[in-house]
């Protein structure tokens, strides 16, 4: 099984066993790799930590049981393998911005996101070195307009000459 192979089914495993206790150490022994080398794999390719993908993967997880399920908030945090009620909230809050609660009796909808595609990439190191051919992205589409102009800041007055720009109508 090669590198883009193993990421890729460790992503399924990982989908299929959220409610179970995932370490680093049981999702490496899974594909038999080192978990120490499959760290770095898996980081390079994902652009985090396993543990952080992990924890990401569940909270997407728990949001159709939040907005359909009238299941205490409690009870998924348990279902979803997280330590306690307080730390799901504190996770959900950070990745969402809003409590699992406040999601719930505000009624609002919150879409899941599907597991990542793996795409060919390749990967360099801080030598510049290829490392690997594989990574995962997920890019989303962003709409980006302004402008770009040099300014010296030892002799040019750039609040002016940022006015002056920002004054000007666009297309």
């Amino acid at each position: 099984m090669d590198h883009y192979e193993v990421i890729e089914s460790s992503l399924i495993y990982i989908e299929n066993n959220l409610d179970q206790s995932l370490t680093l150490e049981s999702v490496a022994n899974t594909f038999n790799m080192s978990k120490y080398y499959f760290h770095r794999l898996f980081s390079a390719m994902m652009g985090c930590s396993l543990n952080n993908y992990i924890l990401s993967r569940r909270l997407n997880a728990s949001l159709p049981f939040i907005q359909t399920d009238h299941l205490p908030l409690t009870d998924i945090a348990y279902m979803l393998n997280f330590g306690t009620q307080s730390s799901f909230n504190r996770a959900f809050k950070r990745q969402y911005g809003i409590a699992p609660s406040s999601l719930r009796v505000k009624n609002l909808n919150i879409l899941q996101s599907p597991v990542p595609s793996v795409v060919k990439r390749p990967i360099k190191n801080i030598n510049g070195d290829i490392v690997t051919d594989f990574t995962l992205t997920e890019l989303k589409s962003i709409r980006l307009s302004g402008i770009a102009f040099e300014v010296d800041l030892a002799t040019d007055d750039y609040k002016t000459k940022i006015r002056s720009h920002s004054n000007k109508t666009s297309c």
